[in-house]
């Protein structure tokens, strides 16, 4: 039985069903939306109206495979492909993983998310990142998706750093740090690294 999901905010749209007993989500999402300054000093994403001056809108298909508790993200319908022969780019610089697979970060936290929390706080903000690159041909303000696993250890080690309370969790919830792993993480920076390092989380 197929379970529908759908899920609006300002010009942001998905949808989403299940398949093959949970292990496959198969949907769209329809990213609109500009980055703005938030009050604590954070670029992000924000939902507005497709009229909205420099805002990005742009349909996606998508499917998520999971795995042995590993969600992996593909995009359907070739757009990322389209946009990276257009902009004479590799697959990597567009987040694209050997796989085909969509590369969103490390997987901090991955299975805690719900698969709502994961499309709209993991999945959107990746394909709004391929919206605006295509149209605007440069990473948005909140930054570049990391290249590889050293790398992507790297920022986050400097994001947690410099991390404020009321700013959003680096794990991808959408909670404030506060109410998020700061609350759950007994350990400290070098420690959180270091378990990252020796995990065999994914890019």
């Amino acid at each position: 039985m197929k379970q529908e999901i759908e899920k609006k905010t300002a010009g942001n749209f998905i949808k989403f069903h299940t398949e093959n007993g949970g292990n496959l989500y198969v949907g769209q999402i329809n990213v609109c939306g500009t980055e703005e300054k938030s009050k604590q000093g954070q670029w992000v994403m924000q939902p507005c109206s497709e009229d909205t001056k420099d805002a990005v809108n742009i349909n996606y298909s998508f499917h998520i495979e999971v795995t042995n508790d590993q969600r992996k993200v593909f995009e359907n319908g070739g757009k990322i492909e389209t946009a990276r022969v257009m902009l004479c780019k590799t697959s990597e610089d567009m987040h694209i993983n050997s796989d085909g697979s969509c590369c969103l970060g490390l997987d901090v936290n991955d299975n805690e998310l719900t698969i709502e929390q994961f499309i709209e706080n993991k999945v959107l903000p990746f394909f709004f990142w391929q919206a605006y690159f295509y149209k605007f041909g440069k990473a948005p303000q909140f930054g570049e998706f990391s290249h590889n696993k050293s790398k992507a250890i790297q920022e986050l080690q400097e994001d947690v750093n410099y991390l404020r309370a009321n700013d959003k969790c680096y794990c991808g919830s959408g909670n404030k740090y506060k109410k998020c792993c700061k609350r759950k993480q007994p350990y400290s920076t070098r420690m959180l690294i270091k378990t990252l390092q020796e995990s065999n989380g994914h890019l």
